[in-house]
């Protein structure tokens, strides 16, 4: 197999079109750097007559922009449990007349990863410190990552955020194992795929020249939505000393077999202790619904969430009875405990995998653990599932956090016995906003009070950025949510109310002044009387732009705003009513009332759609343009003579 491995990379070498440095400092000049080399070679072997799977990685990056040295001067690479590092060459290359000097790197360091992906194992990054980096030098990795587990092989990205000059990814296996390739993301049409066999191998190799560098947006979802990648599913083999095919990831069956092997063993018997607060916990309450409910509120508030995992950790939840002296654990062992309380209640309850909206996967499509980040639990209520995921502090009991909705959970009862429920997408009533603005003329500035009611996601959302603040940062947090109408609003004072009840919702009211808002012409004042403008910005680039436009929650958004007309004066012009419908997206609707000396704009509007794609962005930058024209419109006070 290294044979193989060793001739198909001096075959790449060999074909590669000789450039210069000048040539490639002209070529990618404005530029940060070029990736001039971006090989993945993904092999699966059999050791000993079981399935490996590795994968070597072959970089060169050269430095265009010499002021801008530091963003290429460190590179990180991950060794955890499930994707061991082998040997790393890592080196700068200085170009001289006959070629390349090679410097190689000695400062490497190792540290505790960062990633916050739930079932990331006991990551560990080693820090890659190049020296002597500088304009036309090139920074030189190589390295081999080890999978343990065939269900567990990376993906690979198949765009840089530099651009590429040659790309390689190719994956090569026995011909008795019978893999997928399973592309995700934004097409990649500079990728040319080729396939090659020999008598026992068979070799699938993309390759690609000039690749553009990926564009990040701060309003899209994950990258996985966006930027290109490619996954390489092991569906069955068949060992040499056997005739029967041995399945490894071809459906939703083996992956049931390979999640509920990592659970089966656990929780084999409840403490005295855990069996106590379970106890305490549901003695006098007579129904199942108020009986999980109890259970899941006293996780939530009394355990801890504390992420991390070591080796098989990142998949096996610790046991119940450890979590609930700990009280603390990661998403898994919050789930250990809840499923195991619930079912000492007596209640059909079961663990459940599950990605969140970070991951654009599809169990249907993708029956592969890497389409997993997170575990829940979920309790079986009068024939229904409700989900618990007592990680997140807020979301109460009956809802699960805005994250999860639409994705599909796998709810394990055996290896064999499984079921998936996509869970729903609240509608605009998920999340709801009212928010009122009681306002004068005085000494020629607005003064006023705000009245802020917050519900459903909308309420949560806030609280959970509040929860380890202090309360001069909640007061900045507060100001910024109340500030409205122009960047002289000054808050004058402040209160708010997270209330307790089951919804959790959160009031807020606040007094302010506003200067330089009202235009006085003579005697008319010109007031505009959208004080908050929601999505007045949101138009959206489409000659260029790929990734989709995300949104947390769908919402409603009530604003009302009464203005009490100063004593002399007279409505003169009040602009029209309005309202919009728009397709799939949602709805806007504006109306103008004056009763006696009070004048009150009232405008909803209401957003249903958790994700804008690529054939929506004409109708939202309707949408846009419309709210745009209606935020504009001003209303006029003339003095009474």
């Amino acid at each position: 197999m290294k044979q193989i491995l060793i001739l198909l990379l001096c075959a790449v070498s060999s074909n590669l079109s000789a450039q210069s440095t000048e040539e490639l400092l002209q070529k990618y000049s404005g530029e940060t750097g070029v990736y001039t080399k971006d090989y993945h070679y993904v092999n699966i072997y059999y050791e000993k007559g079981a399935l490996k799977a590795s994968m070597d990685v072959e970089q060169e990056i050269m430095l265009i922009d010499e002021t801008r040295a530091a963003a290429l001067s460190v590179e990180t690479v991950h060794d955890s449990y499930f994707s061991t590092l082998g040997k790393l060459e890592a080196a700068t290359l200085i170009p001289t007349a006959k070629g390349f000097k090679s410097i190689p790197t000695t400062n490497i360091k190792t540290s505790p990863g960062t990633s916050g992906h739930v079932f990331y194992d006991d990551t560990k990054e080693k820090e890659i410190y190049y020296n002597n980096l500088s304009k036309g030098n090139r920074t030189s990795l190589k390295y081999t990552q080890h999978f343990r587990d065939i269900f567990l092989m990376s993906k690979v990205f198949l765009q840089n955020y530099l651009p590429t000059e040659h790309q390689v990814v190719s994956v090569t296996f026995p011909k008795s194992v019978k893999i997928s390739e399973i592309f995700k993301g934004t097409d990649a049409p500079w990728l040319q795929k080729t396939v090659k066999e020999n008598k026992q191998t068979i070799t699938i190799t993309w390759e690609g020249r000039q690749v553009p560098k990926a564009k990040f947006y701060a309003d899209a979802p994950a990258v996985y939505y966006y930027l290109p990648h490619v996954f390489f599913l092991v569906q069955e083999y068949t060992a040499s000393n056997s005739d029967k095919p041995v399945k490894v990831l071809s459906n939703a069956d083996d992956l049931g077999r390979f999640l509920f092997d990592k659970v089966k063993n656990i929780n084999q018997a409840t403490g005295t202790d855990l069996k106590a607060k379970v106890k305490e916990l549901t003695t006098g309450i007579s129904n199942d619904k108020d009986k999980a409910r109890a259970i899941f509120e006293w996780v939530q508030e009394h355990i801890r969430y504390i992420a991390f995992e070591d080796s098989l950790g990142g998949f096996v939840p610790r046991e119940a009875d450890v979590v609930f002296q700990r009280k603390f654990g990661d998403c898994k062992d919050k789930s250990s405990l809840l499923v195991m309380m619930c079912r000492e209640a007596g209640l059909d309850a079961r663990y459940v995998w599950i990605g969140t909206r970070d991951l654009p996967y599809s169990l249907k499509q993708t029956p592969m653990p890497g389409a997993f980040n997170h575990m829940i639990g979920a309790v079986k209520i009068e024939g229904q599932w409700v989900f618990l995921d007592a990680t997140d502090n807020v979301t109460p009991y009956g809802s699960v956090p805005y994250s999860l909705q639409g994705k599909d959970a796998f709810i394990a009862h055996d290896g064999t016995d499984y079921e998936i429920v996509t869970i729903p997408v609240k509608n605009a009533s998920g999340g709801i906003i009212r928010d009122s603005s009681y306002v004068r003329i005085e000494n020629n500035m607005l003064t006023g009070v705000v009245h802020s009611d917050f519900k459903g996601y909308a309420a949560w959302e806030v609280q959970q950025h509040l929860m380890y603040m202090s309360e001069k940062d909640k007061e900045k947090v507060f100001s910024a949510i109340t500030s409205r109408g122009n960047n002289k609003y000054a808050q004058k004072s402040f209160d708010y109310v997270l209330e307790k009840d089951k919804q959790k919702s959160l009031h807020i009211n606040a007094s302010f002044e506003l200067k330089d808002y009202i235009k006085n012409v003579g005697d008319d004042y010109y007031i505009n009387m959208h004080l908050l403008k929601p999505f007045a910005d949101g138009k959206i680039e489409t000659q260029t732009r790929k990734a989709p436009v995300n949104f947390d929650f769908n919402q409603t958004l009530q604003y009302t705003v009464v203005l009490e007309i100063p004593k002399g004066y007279k409505v003169s012009y009040v602009p029209d009513n309005e309202e919009h419908n728009f397709k799939g997206l949602g709805a806007y609707r504006v109306s103008y009332q004056q009763n006696g000396t009070l004048l009150t704009l009232k405008s909803e509007f209401t957003f249903e759609k958790l994700m804008i794609e690529e054939s929506q962005f004409k109708e939202y930058n309707l949408m846009i343009a419309a709210l745009q024209k209606a935020y504009k419109e001003t209303i006029e006070l003339s003095k009474i003579k």
